[in-house]
């Protein structure tokens, strides 16, 4: 049998096959350590103020069972005012890493145990015309499912 050495979310992710729990939070590990992430609350984050104007998404309330709700708009995010703020698909992300160390660090410190609703409000949202939006949005789903999984 082989032993547990990751969180719970990691297990639940893998549906339970710890042996590729393991891996995936080993690498995970990496991950943090490359883009230091243990220090990003403490990083001064120097687009925080145009990315939230640009892009609505925010943390609203708790479920019934405790789980802190959070609203991505990516079909209304302002692109044009990114840009011209020197803001570009490394930042959104970047930011986003930042949010979720916000929710997991201080929204709710049950790191392990704690679980989020994540609601993907695509009003707005086009796939022609928009590869901004599409390649964000695939963006967003990934590093939300590679490193913050439920």
């Amino acid at each position: 049998m082989t032993e547990i050495k990751c969180p719970p979310r990691f297990l639940r992710a893998e549906k339970g096959d710890v042996a590729k729990a393991n891996a995936r939070y080993q690498k995970h590990l990496g991950w943090r350590a490359e883009n230091q992430v243990d220090n990003v609350l403490r990083t001064p984050q120097r687009h925080f103020d145009v990315i939230k104007e640009a892009y609505p998404h925010y943390f609203h309330q708790r479920s019934l069972d405790g789980c802190v709700v959070q609203y991505h708009c990516p079909g209304r995010i302002d692109w044009e005012k990114l840009r011209e703020n020197g803001v570009g698909l490394d930042e959104m992300m970047a930011h986003v890493v930042f949010t979720q160390e916000f929710l997991w660090e201080v929204l709710d410190d049950r790191q392990d145990e704690g679980q989020s609703i994540t609601v993907l409000d695509v009003t707005g949202l086009r796939v022609m015309g928009a590869h901004a939006n599409v390649e964000f949005l695939k963006a967003l789903l990934g590093l939300l499912g590679e490193h913050y999984p439920e």
